[in-house]
């Protein structure tokens, strides 16, 4: 991630605000400040995809060094995109938390 404050993940603060924003129609409002909303490749923005591809190509190259070791599980494509995504937000300043359901 750079560390230039207008750009999170090289893609700029705003417009990835505003990719998020655009999920508010769908959004339901849990207690305690939680959001949630169903989110897909398909359905983001091409900043936020961008973005999102970044975080998981960060975590991919995290994962690289684990291959081979036993007590380790490597994440799936839909758990890697959801830990992405959170990374995305975190970047952001929201405090995130990615919930995956199939």
């Amino acid at each position: 991630m750079t560390t230039d404050t207008e750009l999170v993940y090289g893609e700029q603060r705003h417009d990835l605000l505003m990719a998020f924003m655009a999920f508010g129609d769908s959004m339901i409002l849990r207690p305690g400040g939680m959001a949630e909303f169903a989110v897909s490749r398909e359905t983001v923005n091409d900043p936020l995809l961008r973005a999102v591809m970044r975080a998981e190509a960060d975590l991919i190259r995290e994962s690289a060094d684990l291959v081979g070791a036993s007590d380790v599980r490597l994440r799936n494509d839909v758990e890697r995109f959801a830990d992405a995504l959170t990374l995305v937000l975190q970047a952001l300043g929201v405090r995130a938390h990615a919930y995956l359901r199939y």
